[in-house]
């Protein structure tokens, strides 16, 4: 018996005659089971309820964690679509910029460098020694001196120092054996610092910004 039985009590009982003492210590038993039986119920209803108190918590937090999900998503494609309208604009002011160094490039060059313009400057695709095809802003033809000057240039909203050097490796650079003498010529609306106007005269190439138009 696990019950707390008081000793006085043990006494008593162990006095009766061996008959009765036994059923009485079976009825004791018996009591006993049914208690720890009640108290195991007991035990395993809180248990159940706190095993559903967790399955609605895991379930509430599962639908947490869903609409999470998909407010990242939509922040995904907002951020996307952002990215995608900035590019528009940035090519759409980049044309603008091109479009108006068309027109005033060849007084320009002209004016500070001698290169009279033959036809138009524009927009072109060229092929280097390799048959590569190179996308050019700016490309047209001038004289200077009674020699032919290939115009080869650039655009770019912003310009910093590693501008530069992309121009003059990825099309620039790859354009040398094609034509016999070429003019590089960068446009833009800003610069990035004050040393890159300085680092685009050392490297030869006209600067001019969009102002001058």
């Amino acid at each position: 018996m696990s019950m707390d039985i008081p000793v006085d009590f043990i006494r008593k009982v162990d006095r009766l005659q061996p008959d009765l003492r036994d059923i009485l210590y079976s009825m004791l038993d018996v009591i006993d089971r049914h208690r720890l039986e009640s108290v195991n119920r007991d035990d395993f209803n809180e248990l159940k309820g706190i095993v559903k108190d967790l399955v609605v918590s895991q379930k509430e937090l599962a639908e947490a964690q869903k609409r999470t999900e998909e407010e990242i998503r939509g922040l995904a494609r907002d951020h996307k679509n952002t990215q995608k309208e900035v590019g528009g604009l940035s090519t759409t002011f980049g044309y603008m910029l091109e479009n108006a160094a068309y027109k005033k490039l060849p007084g320009l060059l002209a004016r500070d460098f001698g290169i009279i313009i033959k036809g138009a400057l524009k927009r072109d695709y060229l092929i280097d020694e390799e048959g590569a095809e190179i996308e050019v802003n700016i490309f047209g033809y001038g004289e200077k001196e009674g020699r032919e000057i290939t115009i080869v240039g650039e655009s770019k909203a912003q310009l910093s120092q590693n501008d530069v050097d992309k121009f003059l490796r990825k099309k620039y650079d790859r354009m040398e054996g094609v034509f016999k003498e070429m003019f590089p010529v960068l446009i833009t609306h800003m610069i990035t610092s004050g040393g890159v106007g300085t680092y685009v005269k050392n490297k030869g190439i006209a600067l001019y910004y969009s102002y001058d138009f």
